[in-house]
């Protein structure tokens, strides 16, 4: 009977040491058989984070040595959280905890993020004021600020032309702002074509390329001129044949007759400006294409469209006529 309940007691007491430490962090492999003691500090980390990231560290505590940190206490601290300790507690010979801290990264802080994480171990000592052992680990990351100029679109950048200049589009603070060859008229631009090269109508610095050239529409309309119309092109033309038909059933020779302004103006400077371009002795500066799409780009539209392509048409026609 004696002998079963020995055996019941160290069967019970089996039994119930898994259940009291099954909550302790796992064996270590290392162990200090001379009897010292040992406390290491492992910090991880991610490599790299943007402002706004929040930076999930992990610390590993190991007691890599024979004497326990039972009577007295272990714990860590890292100054990137403050002086107060982010884990304490006992830690037995062996044994290694794990804890996790997050961290948000700032638009204050750019570069390299280096802090110093400490582990303290005391055998006896329990008001974390004294201790036998210490370990420390470091850990960097990397954080990419944005920065205008780079080349890359950052939060808060307009654009990024990855430089520092003004007055190309992009100016030194990232905003966009209007410049010649960006495909916007804006104040000061005789033309916008979307790039700064030459040769093409509109000059690099974004002022209309004249060729120099051009007949009125009082011109193309006189009876004694019609030999000089391109053979494209005849008096009984109709004018929906080449443009958007604006002017239904209308020859071009009857919408350069007309008068008044708005629409009728726009028309007459179209058939004289499209003659021009069609003529092989005229140097115009637009050709047929472009002539027909000025037209129909803004019709149907507002007086103010019509004036304003009407007013360029008109510049070009009244250039000069190389004709009889």
């Amino acid at each position: 009977m004696i002998r079963k309940s020995i055996r019941g007691q160290n069967l019970f007491f089996l039994l119930i040491i898994p259940v009291l430490f099954s909550g302790l962090p796992q064996q270590a492999e290392a162990s200090d058989p001379t009897g010292a003691a040992c406390i290491a500090l492992s910090k991880t980390g991610p490599e790299s984070a943007v402002p706004g990231d929040t930076i999930t560290y992990e610390f590993f505590v190991t007691n890599c040595g024979s004497l326990d940190f039972a009577s007295g206490v272990a714990w860590v601290v890292d100054p990137l959280f403050g002086s107060n300790p982010l884990w304490q507690g006992n830690l037995y010979a062996g044994r290694q905890v794990m804890f996790t801290k997050n961290f948000i990264v700032t638009e204050s802080i750019c570069g390299e993020l280096v802090n110093t994480a400490t582990a303290y171990g005391s055998v006896n000592g329990e008001d974390l004021t004294t201790y036998d052992v210490e370990d420390s680990d470091s850990w960097t990351v990397v954080v990419d600020c944005p920065v205008c100029g780079d080349g890359m679109l950052d939060a808060g950048e307009e654009c990024d032309d990855g430089n520092l200049t003004d007055g190309d589009g992009c100016s030194a603070n990232c905003t966009i702002t209007p410049s010649c060859g960006d495909g916007v008229l804006d104040a000061g631009e005789e033309c916008d074509d979307g790039n700064n090269v030459d040769g093409d109508d509109c000059s690099a610095v974004c002022t209309i390329e004249y060729g120099g050239e051009g007949c009125t529409p009082g011109y193309w309309k006189q009876y004694q001129h019609f030999v000089s119309w391109p053979g494209a092109y005849a008096p009984d033309t109709l004018f929906a044949e080449v443009f958007e038909d604006a002017f239904p059933g209308m020859t071009l020779l009857e919408v350069l007759e007309l008068g008044g302004s708005g629409l009728n103006a726009l028309g007459r400077h179209a058939v004289a400006a499209l003659l021009n371009a069609a003529s092989m002795d005229v140097d115009y500066d637009r050709s047929e294409m472009q002539v027909i799409n000025m037209f129909n780009n803004v019709n149907p539209g507002s007086k103010d469209a019509y004036e304003n392509v009407k007013n360029i048409l008109n510049f070009f026609n009244e250039q000069g006529c190389p004709l009889n």
